[in-house]
């Protein structure tokens, strides 16, 4: 082989190579090893999830179908033969076969629809609205994975924080014991029955730590399934920075593919209304036959026609009527359904506009009041080492900071929470940031 023979393959080898490669990066996405962003799973979701590549194949059909609608208007040609041995043969027959009893047919038809009343442009439109409401069908359908995606990454950095505040009040509480238990035996003070409880109270601590735990094993498996992987795989997200909050302003739904959907399908069912209407007026075809019809072989006599075919309904039991009320009855169940589903969207993006702004308005007090317990618990824990303080008030700076800390992080999640939701109602992804 020559040199640029060699090369030529080498360049269609590697571009092959590249194909494959890339083919499987996007088809067979697996979660990689390390912490993912919270961008990194919507992409894996995306990829990987089954739903959506259903979604996807059904694009693919209906581009099928707009294809086959562009088309039919087109000439068809098709090849017809047949053997038939008959009994009798017709003066007619006998230009073509003679006397033998073989009748052997072979042809070539054309067809082409000079007029339909306007059936093939409207199936052709309809072909198309149902193409561009199958793209506004998989924009609700991946809107809705990411907003699972995002809820359950979001509860799962929840679980994580909380699991954090569980195993630091653990420590906190342990030292407290330590601490309660020298004093005891040095002072007796506190008494047997204070240490007792304070042994409770460390053991329900432990609890805690133990619930958070089977939490966040809990979350991490419903985040896999959003994603579209298996329970048995494995992922760590990354760690979020509690003064990252996220930032919307109020939107607007214009852009909501739930709504732009059934917009499209007021269309639609106008494109109906029009094919329906269709059955009132005659059809006219353009028809050319050419062939052979021969009893023994090989064929003498040649045989065609050409002719332009009309079709006129007389009386059809008002199935034309029937098809055109059904259509407006249908376009007038679509207005209303768009009415409903406008006003459902309206009011949800009303609604989680207060939710974030709620949690927005909170979010500012739980730090505070956050920083203030936990200084007061670390004031208390420093008291109670030089037994200035009693049992009583640690367990309670120590009840008040786990309160303070849970709400914060509770607050968090119903911010992100909130965010995520007014995302998948505009329509639209916002990433800004304080």
């Amino acid at each position: 082989m020559c040199k640029a023979g060699i090369k030529k393959l080498c360049k269609i080898t590697s571009a092959f190579l590249f194909i494959l490669t890339s083919t499987y990066f996007i088809y067979c996405a697996e979660i990689p090893k390390g912490e993912i962003s919270i961008e990194d799973c919507v992409w894996l979701a995306i990829q990987n999830h089954p739903e959506l590549a259903a979604y996807r194949n059904r694009i693919e059909q209906k581009e099928r179908d707009f294809y086959i609608s562009k088309v039919v208007a087109f000439p068809m040609a098709d090849i017809n033969a047949s053997y038939s041995r008959i009994s009798y043969v017709s003066p007619q027959k006998q230009r073509f076969i003679g006397q033998s009893n073989d009748d052997y047919l072979a042809g070539l038809n054309l067809k082409q629809l000079l007029f339909t009343g306007g059936r093939i442009s409207a199936e052709k439109r309809v072909s198309e609205i149902s193409l561009n409401i199958s793209k506004e069908d998989y924009k609700v359908k991946e809107d809705e994975v990411v907003f699972r995606v995002k809820n359950a990454y979001y509860k799962l950095v929840y679980a994580k924080q909380n699991l954090n505040i569980q195993k630091e009040l653990s420590i906190h509480m342990k030292s407290f014991l330590e601490t309660a238990s020298r004093l005891n035996r040095q002072r007796k003070f506190p008494r047997a029955e204070t240490l007792l409880r304070i042994q409770s109270q460390a053991l329900e601590y432990e609890h805690g730590v133990i619930a958070a735990q089977k939490d966040d094993k809990i979350a991490v498996k419903i985040l896999l399934n959003a994603m579209g992987f298996n329970a048995d795989e494995a992922v760590q997200i990354a760690e979020m920075d509690e003064a990252s909050l996220p930032f919307v302003k109020k939107l607007g739904v214009r852009e909501n593919p739930e709504l732009l959907r059934s917009m499209l399908e007021i269309e639609r069912s106008k494109e109906l209304i029009k094919k329906s209407r269709s059955g009132y007026f005659p059809s006219i075809d353009l028809g050319y036959s050419y062939g052979y019809e021969w009893g023994n072989w090989p064929p003498e006599k040649e045989s065609w026609f050409a002719g332009i075919f009309l079709k006129y309904p007389l009386w059809d039991w008002k199935i034309a009527q029937a098809n055109t009320n059904k259509a407006k009855a249908y376009n007038s169940e679509i207005i209303n359904t768009q009415n409903l589903i406008s006003n459902r969207i309206l009011f949800e993006m009303e609604a989680s506009m207060l939710k974030y702004e709620s949690a927005q308005d909170r979010i500012q007090l739980d730090l505070s009041a956050q920083e203030k317990a936990k200084k007061s618990l670390e004031m208390f824990e420093s008291r109670y080492r030089d037994a200035s303080a009693t049992s009583i008030e640690m367990l309670d700076a120590q009840q008040s900071y786990l309160k303070a800390r849970t709400r914060y992080i509770q607050s968090l999640l119903e911010l992100r929470l909130a965010h995520a939701e007014i995302e998948k109602l505009s329509g639209r992804i916002y990433n800004e940031f304080k």
